[in-house]
């Protein structure tokens, strides 16, 4: 009888170590580096609905060239499958948000729902520009071309 109890408890305990569910971490991103280029050469082409280089981003993606920064205006919204045209050069061409400066710095998660103390840009997710695409297949937003 003593055998028995024991090994009942010996595979409850067993039971509940093995079926019992640990929460998986973060990454541990403390010895990242950014993997950004050094862009103070780089060109800027803006695009936005008004005052800007352009008001449709392809067209903006396909007069960057390599060595670029594209820089779409914060909070609006940019719908349509865009294709990426192969460019030569061994510079990057990077899009980003006008208010970068809003998002989360190097090392921090971004969270879309932080604040980020700006009454023009209240979250970080209304400092973001948003890429949409129109695409019902399911296809991507972004298609690289050879």
């Amino acid at each position: 009888m003593k055998l028995k109890s024991i090994t009942t408890f010996f595979f409850t305990v067993l039971g509940l170590l093995c079926f019992s569910q640990i929460s998986p971490t973060l990454p541990n991103t403390a010895n990242i580096k950014t993997c950004l280029p050094d862009i103070k050469s780089y060109q800027t082409i803006t695009v936005g609905p008004i005052g800007r280089n352009y008001t449709d981003l392809q067209l903006a993606i396909n007069a960057a060239q390599a060595g670029t920064v594209i820089v779409l205006d914060a909070g609006k919204s940019f719908k349509g499958s865009f294709a990426l045209p192969n460019k030569s050069g061994n510079d990057w061409i990077i899009i980003t948000s006008s208010q970068i400066n809003l998002l989360s710095k190097e090392g921090i998660r971004l969270n879309p729902n932080a604040s980020t103390n700006n009454p023009n840009y209240p979250t970080q997710k209304d400092a973001m520009a948003k890429i949409i695409t129109t695409n019902p297949s399911g296809l991507p937003c972004f298609k690289t071309e050879n």
